[in-house]
């Protein structure tokens, strides 16, 4: 007897079980049916959310044409600096008609990307990509040295890539080294220049990059921190790859360029090349020794003064060669005399009055002299 009240029992509570759970499921699909026709009327009367609802797994949420989504990636992996492979929060913004296609898209997606455990270099960012987007599905292999990428997954358009770019990911290591398409067949992807990653196996995503602001709704300011670990980086990879510049400024208020080949040129103040045009060298005491800090000066005194004999213009640590200088007098009474071989290279002497100019370029040792005028 005992066994059959169990088995009666238990038969009874699956019962209630299949009816709780009928219940639930239609209660949700209530809720997504509501959601789905759900919207919003501004105060104009009009409609301000005019596209279905939907609550999509696992983490995200359509609505019409845009959907928001988060994940985590390596969850509870410390950072690794070499690699990047550290734990990553990530919440994307996506836009377009191909929600939810997992490989390629035509969508635009904006991410803000978070290491929480990276306390070195205090990695998170916001990125933006629009189409093409395509992601491998399945590890390629890259050849150091090489410039091909070939995959067969998708069938592209002759040169529908050229121009995007395109992140190689190692299959293990998770480094990253990004590339300019120069063209495409349907299968095989040429980069410019070539792979300077090891050979091995990598997946890759295929991207355009987005415009920040328009040209009839700019942004209002741009705030970078300073040192060349902050300034505008112009193009793509890694520093020293042969890809990229840099514009920053140092703790003391000068400009740099930093080329592609990691070399930083100053572009202001007593540096390389100098871009800021205008300054008035007043006051200048009997043997004095002028700074060219800037591309145009216009000299003064309180009486006639004579350049020092050895030194009328420093060279300047590090001047580029080419650069050049203007001097320009501001009185006929009170002229400024610069001296030849003073660090100079002059035709003689030149005694510059009102309106006065002297040209010089920098030729590796010397101020030399382009033109005077004697206006």
């Amino acid at each position: 007897m005992f066994p059959d009240i169990i088995e009666q029992d238990d038969k009874e509570t699956i019962a209630q079980l299949q009816s709780q759970v009928a219940d639930l499921t239609t209660k949700i699909n209530e809720i997504t049916d509501t959601l789905k026709e759900h919207k919003h009327s501004g105060s104009d009367g009009s409609e301000v959310i005019d596209q279905s609802l939907e609550i999509r797994s696992p983490n995200s949420i359509k609505l019409g044409y845009g959907e928001v989504g988060s994940y985590i990636v390596n969850p509870g992996v410390s950072l690794d600096s070499a690699t990047a492979g550290g734990e990553a929060f990530q919440t994307s913004i996506s836009v377009g008609k191909d929600i939810g296609d997992l490989y390629s898209t035509g969508n635009a997606q904006l991410s803000l990307i978070h290491y929480a455990k990276d306390t070195t270099t205090y990695y998170s960012y916001l990125t933006g990509a629009r189409p093409p987007y395509y992601v491998s599905p399945e590890s390629i292999t890259i050849t150091n040295g090489g410039n091909t990428l070939t995959s067969t997954k998708f069938s592209w358009t002759t040169n529908e890539l050229a121009g995007a770019y395109v992140n190689i990911i190692h299959a293990t290591t998770g480094a990253i080294e990004t590339r300019t398409i120069a063209s495409n067949t349907s299968t095989i992807i040429t980069i410019s220049g070539t792979w300077t990653s090891a050979t091995a196996s990598y997946y890759y995503i295929i991207w355009r990059p987005m415009y920040l602001g328009w040209s009839t709704t700019p942004w209002k300011r741009l705030y970078v921190d300073e040192s060349n670990n902050g300034g505008i980086r112009f193009g793509v990879g890694s520093t020293g790859n042969g890809q990229n510049g840099l514009l920053y400024m140092d703790s003391t208020g000068d400009l740099y360029w930093r080329d592609k080949a990691s070399t930083a040129t100053k572009l202001n103040g007593a540096g390389d090349l100098i871009i800021f045009p205008y300054e008035t060298k007043g006051n200048l005491s009997a043997g004095f020794t002028l700074t060219p800090d800037h591309s145009f000066m216009i000299l003064s005194a309180v009486a006639a003064r004579t350049s020092s004999t050895t030194n009328a213009i420093d060279s300047i640590a590090g001047a580029t060669i080419g650069q050049m200088i203007v001097l320009q007098g501001s009185s006929d009474t009170y002229t400024i005399t610069i001296k030849d071989g003073a660090n100079t290279q002059l035709a003689g002497d030149c005694t510059l009055g009102n309106n006065d100019t002297l040209t010089l370029i920098w030729n590796g040792g010397d101020w030399v002299e382009v033109s005077r005028s004697n206006n």
